[in-house]
């Protein structure tokens, strides 16, 4: 059995456009993939790597309680900010700020 294509042919992408159309399902654009619209990579990660910089931990465990710790601190209001954030960054790559 031949590997799966990378990409889809046309013919297929063609077929996808004529559902989303016949069922009136409206196609937002998005940019490609880029850590600065990935809340991973600009709320949670820093907010991770900050309490653990420059720190040796002498067992897998021990890092899971400090950043277990860290997870444990955020709150409601934290991730309604990331989410603001992730908006203006979006905006801003659809260049509408």
């Amino acid at each position: 059995m031949a590997a799966p294509p990378r990409q889809w042919p046309a013919h297929v992408a063609l077929l996808s456009r004529w559902f989303l159309t016949d069922n009136n399902m409206t196609v937002v654009p998005h940019p490609p993939y880029s850590p600065d619209l990935a809340p991973s990579y600009f709320f949670l990660f820093p907010k991770l790597k900050m309490k653990v910089t420059g720190r040796r931990f002498q067992t897998l465990e021990e890092i899971k309680v400090e950043l277990q710790a860290v997870l444990n601190t955020l709150g409601e209001n934290d991730f309604q900010e990331c989410f603001k954030n992730w908006q203006r960054r979006w905006d801003l790559r659809r260049g509408l700020l």
